[in-house]
């Protein structure tokens, strides 16, 4: 559902510099509902990481750097925009992530209150927002 404030909601949260200064990495790639395509997704979200365009071109080569690239670290990753909800789809980028770091209630603790700012503390709004996203 569009137009409704998810993204500016997660814009700041991505901006504040707090959750800046908890991640290694902050990734914001826009996911496009037309032409869906796992292979431009991964080598936007290594040119976000690399600060670079990758020569790689192919999805397998393409996902093993991604992982090797992020291996370890902490960071936060903004798909933004998406639309396809079909599972396999996801799933080969879901296993570049299982090398990287976890996190902790930090995240959460700093949603609560932007929500709490945002949403008035409203129960209505923050179930619906919640829903939503």
């Amino acid at each position: 559902m569009g137009g409704i404030g998810k993204a500016t909601h997660t814009q700041l949260v991505y901006n504040d510099e707090r959750v800046a200064k908890h991640f290694e990495l902050r990734i914001w790639v826009c996911v496009s509902k037309k032409d869906f395509s796992l292979q431009r997704l991964v080598k936007e979200i290594l040119e976000d990481v690399l600060g670079h365009v990758s020569h790689l071109n192919e999805l397998n080569p393409l996902m093993l750097l991604l992982q090797d690239k992020l291996r370890g670290k902490k960071f936060l990753l903004v798909l933004d925009d998406v639309w396809n909800e079909k599972q396999s789809l996801w799933d080969p980028l879901k296993e570049a992530f299982r090398s990287c770091r976890t996190e902790d209630e930090y995240l959460v603790a700093i949603d609560e209150e932007l929500v709490k700012k945002y949403c008035g503390g409203v129960l209505l709004a923050i179930k619906s927002l919640g829903g939503l996203m």
